[in-house]
Order: C-alpha cells, then sequence, then structure tokens
C-alpha cells in the first residue's frame, strides 16, 4: 500500500505517516469508483493545503482490505492508517525503509542499493 500511495501520487512521506484512520474514512468516492482522501495534517498544509490522495477502484479495493486487517491485528494503537510493528505511527524513516526494501529487488541486478528517500 505504501508503494502503491507513493508512485501514484507522489506526496512527500510525512503525507504517508500522517494519513489517518478519520482521513480514511473521509474518503470520498467518485462516480468512476477512483476515491480521493485528503490529509491534513502534513508538514506543507499551511502553505498548499490539504494533500489529496487518488486511488482508483482497484487500489481502493486494497485499502479496504488493508484497513481491515490492520484493524483487527492490535488493539489499542495509533489512530493512524500505517503503523509500525509496535502498533505506533509510522515513522519518515520506517517509510523510508519500507520503499527501499520494495525497490530494492527491482533493480538488484544493476545497483547494490536503491534508496528511497524521497519519491
Amino acid at each position: 500500500m505504501l508503494v502503491l500511495l507513493s508512485v501514484g501520487n507522489a506526496h512527500q512521506r510525512g503525507v504517508l505517516t500522517n494519513y489517518s484512520l478519520t482521513d480514511y474514512q473521509s474518503g470520498t468516492e467518485m462516480s468512476d469508483g477512483t476515491v480521493v482522501y485528503s490529509v491534513a495534517e502534513h508538514k506543507t498544509c499551511s502553505t498548499h493545503g490539504a494533500a489529496s490522495t487518488v486511488v482508483n477502484a482497484d487500489e481502493a479495493a486494497l485499502l479496504i482490505s488493508y484497513v481491515r486487517i490492520r484493524m483487527s491485528l492490535r488493539a489499542n494503537c495509533a489512530p493512524y492508517a500505517f503503523i509500525n510493528h509496535t502498533g505506533n505511527k509510522m515513522t519518515q524513516s520506517n517509510v523510508a525503509t519500507a520503499l527501499t526494501v520494495a525497490f530494492s529487488g527491482i533493480f538488484s541486478d544493476r545497483v547494490e542499493r536503491i534508496t528511497c528517500t524521497k519519491v
């Protein structure tokens, strides 16, 4: 999900770390099944406003499944869509590491390591 949202929306990691369950529940579904989520809590919100995160119908179905599983795995977690193994809000470093791991297999035949500090 992190890769889909990162690549598909080209936001800084802060948008994903601050993507709350309230933001998820407040998503607006369009007639074609596309869903638009607004993330108001991020670094440049005061300058640029809420960040829009858009997923197509297939990605929305994956996100629904992800959130359902995420909610069933841990009780008393941080109120964010993406949490770490302790149930706390993911840090930007956690997101960068997850993206680095996801992309490292793609280019492993050409480079030793891919570091995804910005997508």
